[in-house]
This record gives structure tokens, sequence and C-alpha cells, in this order.
């Protein structure tokens, strides 16, 4: 995802890849998610799911569970 937001040409690569997934009826998932600005344009262009540095850091599968208990408690407080 690094250059989707620092090069066009990486924009148009991934419009293309996004457009024809979803005319495929597949669902998208973007790896590699680091800042805001790239969730914000994959969002835009219809991407369905992202990971990536920008949520986590990598974690052990043992943690996953607290881990997802966590963010889903602080998204209720704000």
């Amino acid at each position: 995802m690094s250059k989707i937001d620092t090069s066009d040409e990486g924009y148009n690569i991934i419009k293309i890849i996004i457009n024809l997934a979803s005319t495929l009826g597949m669902t998208v998932i973007a790896e590699g998610i680091e800042t805001q600005r790239q969730l914000e344009l994959l969002k835009k262009l219809g991407c369905h799911y992202g990971q990536g540095y920008y949520f986590s850091k990598a974690i052990k599968a043992q943690h996953v569970p607290e881990f997802i208990h966590q963010k889903l408690n602080t998204k209720m407080e704000k």
C-alpha cells in the first residue's frame, strides 16, 4: 500500500485491482495499510477489509481475542 498515496501509477493499479475483484463478485482485502490516508483512499475505491500496522503491529494468535475485545470496548466508549 505504500505507493497508493504517493504515486498516480500505484493508485491506478490498486483502483484497477479493486474494480476487477468487485466486478467478479470478490471481497477485497488490502494488506499493509500504514496510514489514515491509505485507509481513506482504499475505502473510497471500495475496498472491503484491510490489515496493517495502522491498526496494530503483529501480535501472537493467542492475543487476538483480547486485542479485539479491547478495540471493541474502546470504540464503544468513543
